[in-house]
């Protein structure tokens, strides 16, 4: 699948004027790829490339730059990068809760992301809260709430209070 990948990247930037968009569409599958086989430096390459043309042909605040940032700032956690990911995150929130409200799905993710970067600097407050407003938005029956928030939400409560188990 790589060798594919690379092939299509060669044909889109023998004319990056006229195939951005899928270029950065690519570099941005190539760092999901990445992220599967736990490269997350090579991921941040790849989603770097893509925050870059966003940037550049799309703008600073277009959807789809928010949607480069919340990539990179996933990945750099994942490499325990903690600020400079809350640097991305806190970029790609704003823009969603301009395009989307504060009350959408796209947003109500990247709350979760930044609670999981706040997570790893050891702010269970402000995780709790960005996670909590996560279980907000999707509603405390939907599947994603029910399978993720409540687990992270125990998990930055036990790590607050030091308790291992919840009654």
């Amino acid at each position: 699948m790589r060798d594919l990948m690379g092939r299509a990247m060669q044909f889109f930037c023998k004319e990056p004027q006229r195939y951005y968009m899928e270029i950065a569409s690519l570099a941005t599958t190539v760092g999901i790829i990445h992220e599967e086989y736990q490269e997350y430096e090579a991921a941040v390459q790849c989603y770097e490339i893509a925050k870059d043309i966003y940037m550049e042909k799309l703008g600073t605040e277009h959807p789809n730059t928010a949607i480069s940032y919340n990539d990179l700032g996933y990945a750099l956690i994942k490499l325990e990068r903690y600020e400079e990911a809350l640097r991305y995150l806190k970029e790609s929130c704003r823009i969603k809760e301009r395009e989307f409200g504060t009350e959408h799905r796209y947003t109500a993710n990247t709350y979760h992301t930044l609670g999981q970067a706040y997570t790893g600097l050891g702010d269970y407050e402000k995780a709790l809260e960005l996670k909590s407003t996560k279980m907000f938005v999707y509603g405390h029956d939907h599947i994603n709430t029910l399978v993720i928030n409540y687990n992270d939400i125990m998990f930055c409560y036990g790590l607050k209070t030091g308790r291992t188990t919840y009654q």
